[in-house]
């Protein structure tokens, strides 16, 4: 999947600054389901592999990472629906 290009929107995790896209993939639908979030997909197609594998190697515990995900589509006017 391409790498995250610039758009102006950014976020900082622990000492790590994610750049995000101007706009939210198209190809994210694939990764939210009625019940459930292909988190790891989804991350990837909105940070690219190279961010993804940094929010990874992060070591977030479950409700970090949750946050995380949540801060993230939240800067689309997305929800995760939880």
């Amino acid at each position: 999947m391409a790498a995250a290009k610039s758009g102006g929107k950014s976020l900082k995790v622990k000492d790590l600054t994610l750049r995000l896209p101007a706009k939210l993939p198209f190809v994210t639908v694939k990764y939210v389901k009625e019940d459930s979030v292909d988190v790891p997909s989804l991350l990837e197609a909105i940070l690219g592999e190279v961010q993804a594998d940094k929010v990874w190697d992060l070591g977030l515990d479950v409700d970090e990472g949750a946050a995380l995900v949540d801060q993230i589509v939240s800067k689309y006017g997305v929800d995760t629906g939880k």
